[in-house]
């Protein structure tokens, strides 16, 4: 039997890895072209409406907040759904792997997204929805700054997606790999979910987070 010689097979081998960089490069390209100021997207959008300077004085419009409402009441069932979950990424539901964790946690794309509730994700979907139904242009926005408006919308949110109580905010101790910190959690006063967690030093980045 006659082989290609070393170095002709080594092209072929390293063909899946140059299409893999070369994914990234096109994803990288079509951040820079796509992606929007939020506080500019969202305002000129009719999402919500800034009263002021900060990010704190902003609310969801009643427009927009109307839609994302009956939006929570068709993903209220569809937590568990793959396809639900695959089209917050642009995926296929195939692409979709549960996590086996407390808390809401999906591999998918060789990542793992996670969200702090079953609340936080319900939100996620909801603004999803309701921004590709509001907008004519969100799925041009690229996928990971849709996840960081969607994360920042969960500022917006006035009762829990999951069972409609109050949103209260308490500082609080996290552990992680890293060490221990203080945050401040948004929750639900009635189930417990918790909506988000905002660092204290970064009170301002309420958008990109």
């Amino acid at each position: 039997k006659r082989y290609l010689p070393a170095s002709i097979r080594d092209r072929f081998d390293d063909h899946e890895t140059d299409d893999e960089e070369w994914e990234t490069l096109q994803k990288v390209a079509d951040h820079r072209e796509n992606a929007v100021d939020p506080e500019t997207y969202l305002s000129e959008a009719g999402v919500v409406a800034f009263v002021g300077e900060s990010d704190d004085d902003g609310h969801l419009t009643d427009e927009f907040a109307t839609v994302y409402e009956r939006k929570l009441g068709v993903y209220r069932d569809a937590l568990d759904e793959r396809g639900a979950l695959a089209g917050l990424f642009d995926a296929g539901p195939d692409a979709v792997a549960f996590q086996d964790r407390d808390y809401p946690a999906i591999a998918i794309d060789g990542r793992i997204r996670k969200w702090p509730s079953e609340a936080a994700l319900l939100a996620d979907l909801g603004t999803d929805a309701a921004l590709d139904e509001w907008t004519d242009d969100w799925t041009d926005v690229p996928v990971e700054q849709r996840q960081s408006l969607r994360k920042g919308l969960r500022a917006f949110v006035e009762g829990c997606p999951a069972c409609g109580g109050d949103l209260t905010a308490s500082p609080e101790t996290v552990e992680s790999c890293c060490g221990i910190h203080q945050v401040i959690a948004v929750s639900c006063g009635d189930c417990g979910d918790r909506l988000r967690e905002i660092d204290p030093d970064q009170e301002d980045a309420k958008l990109t987070r």
